[in-house]
């Protein structure tokens, strides 16, 4: 009977205590939900586009190739991302989250080193011929191709240099606040440091 109230109290203070952190936390959860929505799209074109031109660029076989493995491994990293928490939920296996935890870390990986790899097949042919040549020794890549893999590396690093800045100026307005509230508990307490002093004249 002792129980119940304390129950109660419980998840009124969960439900009700923190509106404002719980609107935060739910804008947040949704913001990564769209974006992991629209990297699978960007993913998927990224294995179709690879395998529909994996004849097609005899300038550099790996482009096509690099589509492939990053569009299959990030459709599965970002995949695995998405369900974690209903597979978390409504599985009850033992340590079953820290096992897709380090499935996804594996995933991640794979995708960090064939980005590496990428970068260098895809920037190191700048600017190919589109046009395949009657001689068979000049190479040529496809305009779709090439310019999808081109595009999506430029992108992924303007999101990385963003979320850099934004990181930095994060840390940086972190430390001001941090200052600034010091200093007001100083202000408001301003008997605090003479309390050492007269303890010891005593």
């Amino acid at each position: 009977m002792e129980s119940e109230p304390l129950q109660d109290g419980s998840e009124g203070n969960n439900g009700s205590g923190n509106p404002a952190e719980q609107t935060i936390t739910n804008t947040v959860s949704l913001s990564v939900k769209i974006s992991l929505l629209i990297s699978l799209i960007f993913h998927v074109a990224m294995f179709g586009i690879g395998i529909w031109g994996i004849h097609k660029c005899t300038l550099e076989e790996n482009i096509p190739f690099y589509l492939i493995v990053a569009g299959g491994i990030g459709f599965l990293s970002k995949s695995s991302t998405l369900i974690r928490p209903s597979i978390t939920t409504y599985m009850n296996v033992a340590n079953t989250k820290k096992h897709i935890q380090k499935l996804e870390a594996a995933l991640y990986a794979i995708e960090a080193v064939f980005f590496i790899f990428g970068s260098f097949w895809v920037f190191k042919e700048y600017k190919p011929s589109f046009i395949p040549s009657e001689d068979p020794s000049i190479g040529y890549c496809d305009k779709l191709v090439y310019y999808f893999a081109f595009s999506y590396l430029i992108v992924s690093y303007s999101l990385l240099g963003i979320i850099i800045i934004c990181y930095c100026c994060f840390l940086c307005c972190m430390s001001v606040a941090s200052g600034v509230t010091r200093q007001q508990e100083r202000n408001q307490d301003p008997e605090a440091p003479s309390n050492p002093v007269s303890t010891s004249d005593s």
